[in-house]
């Protein structure tokens, strides 16, 4: 809204009579081309206070550049300006009030009440938290409104995409995870080399694949929702959108959903891009791909910390993407936090140790990740490196959840893979050796869909892989297992709304 040429950038500049252009707008900026400094001049000076007055407490850093149609190395200019910007500590208007009560959660002078709640009054409000709450109930009309407006091949806008009958957006977080789940899901997404897409464009050019990107973006988000989110919700949709705009998405979802929504996302981007006429010529026919992370969290874990990891899952599965040329993949790196501290994406599939697999001694990895997703489960030049579909990974988790196998002894398992590698293997084949007298209902799916993984997992718990090691792709060991025990507690498989 704040970024939006119909919002209220849109309003300020009508306000001060400044004349420019809109050349993009992201999740949570905006690129404008001004036709005199005297407009930039009026615009700067009056956005600043227009953003304050509605979202107090937010933080906005403006930076500008001299604009020449022939200049090259604009865009990397302006973000430095933003950075050094950036690191200047914001001035803030002072706020006495000796006799106002402070709010006890933003610490500034109370002036609202969110009611009351059993004859008690309930939180105590300042100016930012209030109009948060007020934001937040008024998103729900954007959402709807503009961020899931569908369109057809055509470019022709459709009806935006609404709950169903008797189904409301959620406005807290518990009403996500629902009344028996600790855990949600952070998930985020990225387009993958938009910015080699760009390069050499035209600031006509950049403005028109702007406008299709968000459009193809807006799309599949409200895609994910219609096929994930409506068919499982109860009274509430088991999701928020946080961030919707340019090539990103964050999300909040409950945690079984996750995987499916980050999917479903990817695999509508992918084939609205290749049909929209602006993305088509700009890549050349083949259309945009994008890669996800999924962090599963306690659900009041701090958000901030949750959308790091998330980003820095979905950095990861990117950076394992440019092995390519060409498109590159679209890939899902996923962790669970089960402690107030997110590792980083790395820490878990980078041991720092070394492990003897056929003789050779290995750098040893949790998990095959990262997964292919959306459009790129037969994606050649991945699946030739050894990358596996996330369907595959999906699996074994489901497996593993139908089967009735001790969950004590897969929990132990995996604890040994973190602290002993080595020992891991020999209670995997006390494991198997266990379940093959017993002929433990579920045992064989569980190796059938090991076996459709990786071949080398016949009896074994690691196999042969190949992933980028210090940015160089290169031979690891790699287990399934911390991957599969997560699945099998957070991930559900929907299909037309059936678990």
């Amino acid at each position: 809204h704040l970024v939006d040429g119909e919002g209220l950038l849109g309003a300020v500049l009508a306000a001060v009579g400044a004349e420019a252009q809109l050349e993009s707008a992201a999740a949570g900026g905006a690129t404008l081309r001004f036709a005199d400094k005297a407009g930039l001049a009026r615009f700067v000076s009056r956005f600043p206070m227009e953003v304050a007055r509605v979202a107090p407490g937010l933080e906005l850093v403006q930076a500008w550049v001299r604009w020449d149609e022939q200049a090259d190395g604009l865009s990397g200019a302006l973000a430095l300006r933003l950075d050094q910007a950036r690191s200047l500590r914001p001035s803030r208007l002072p706020q006495v009030t000796p006799v106002i009560d402070p709010s006890p959660r933003g610490g500034g002078p109370m002036l609202a009440a969110a009611g009351l709640v059993q004859g008690r009054r309930a939180d105590r409000l300042d100016a930012g938290l209030d109009r948060k709450l007020w934001m937040g109930e008024r998103a729900v009309t954007e959402l709807e409104r503009r961020m899931l407006q569908r369109v057809s091949a055509d470019g022709t806008p459709q009806q935006p995409s609404r709950p169903p009958e008797g189904v409301s957006w959620p406005t807290d977080i518990d009403e996500i995870s629902g009344p028996d789940r600790a855990y949600v899901a952070v998930v985020h997404v990225d387009g993958n080399a938009i910015g080699q897409h760009v390069r050499g464009l035209s600031s006509l050019e950049l403005r028109a694949f702007s406008r299709a990107l968000s459009s193809v973006t807006r799309d599949a988000a409200a895609w994910a929702v219609e096929k994930v989110l409506y068919p499982g919700a109860a009274d509430r949709v088991p999701g928020r959108i946080v961030v919707l705009g340019g090539d990103d998405l964050t999300a909040i979802v409950r945690a079984d959903l996750a995987l499916d929504f980050a999917d479903h996302f990817m695999q509508r981007f992918a084939e609205q891009s290749r049909s929209d006429q602006t993305l088509k010529q700009v890549t050349g026919g083949a259309g945009l791909t994008a890669s996800a992370g999924v962090a599963w969290v306690r659900a009041h874990h701090p958000f901030n910390d949750a959308y790091q990891l998330a980003d820095a899952l979905c950095s990861w599965a990117k950076a394992h993407g440019r092995m390519w040329d060409g498109t590159p993949p679209g890939l899902v790196g996923f962790q669970r936090v089960s402690d107030s501290l997110a590792r980083d994406p790395r820490d878990q599939v980078d041991l720092g140790r070394r492990l003897a697999l056929d003789d050779v001694k290995l750098p040893a990895r949790f998990g095959f990740g990262p997964y292919l997703g959306g459009c790129s489960r037969e994606h050649a030049a991945a699946r030739d490196a050894g990358f596996v579909s996330l369907r595959a990974i999906r699996d074994v988790g489901k497996a593993l959840r139908a089967s009735d196998l001790p969950r004590g002894a897969f929990r132990e398992l995996v604890r040994l893979l973190e602290s002993e590698p080595e020992r891991a293997q020999a209670r995997w084949e006390r494991i198997q050796q266990v379940q093959e007298r017993g002929r433990v209902p579920g045992w064989d799916a569980l190796g059938e869909s090991l076996a459709d993984l990786d071949a080398g997992l016949r009896g074994q718990l690691w196999a042969l892989g190949q992933r980028v090691v210090d940015g160089i792709p290169g031979d690891v060991a790699l287990t399934p297992w911390l991957d599969a025990v997560v699945l099998s507690r957070h991930d559900a498989h929907v299909v037309g709304g059936v678990r």
